[in-house]
């Protein structure tokens, strides 16, 4: 029984964690820039390896 309350706390505490993390990540985005590096002409085309 402790094991599981230790499980369920400790993924609690995970989910939490991740999403200050990501909350602090999002404040510190700039989306004028990453709009700008996504609207960007690219001069080269993509290498062989690097295709999807």
């Amino acid at each position: 029984m402790n094991q599981f309350i230790a499980t369920a706390v400790a993924e609690k505490l995970a989910a939490l964690t991740t999403a200050a993390y990501f909350t602090d990540k999002r404040a510190k985005a700039d989306f004028g820039t990453f709009d700008a590096l996504l609207a960007r002409e690219h001069s080269e085309a993509s290498r062989d390896d690097d295709r999807l």
